[in-house]
């Protein structure tokens, strides 16, 4: 049996995405994870990922104009916590 290093991640999903995320997973008799490792597999294996190349290259070029905009930083005002409800 070969082993591979898992790395834990923490993803947000939409309340539909988890309900049918479930629901594959169990017709299919596997995991959510699994599920998640399969799709992204198949998402970066395509050419230019999950989008196209030329829309990457818009968000490129819209990224790299952020940095000349006139604005001023303000400082968080949240916490992580604040995220959860709680």
């Amino acid at each position: 049996m070969i082993r591979c290093m898992m790395v834990r991640k923490q993803v947000y999903l939409e309340e539909a995405q988890e309900a049918r995320l479930k629901e594959r997973a169990r017709l299919l008799g596997t995991t959510e994870a699994e599920l998640i490792r399969l799709a992204l597999d198949r998402a970066l294996e395509e050419p230019g990922g999950l989008v196209s190349t030329r829309e990457f290259q818009r968000f490129l070029e819209y990224a790299s104009t952020r940095d000349q905009l006139d604005v001023e930083a303000s400082p968080r005002d949240w916490r992580r916590d604040d995220l959860y409800g709680r």
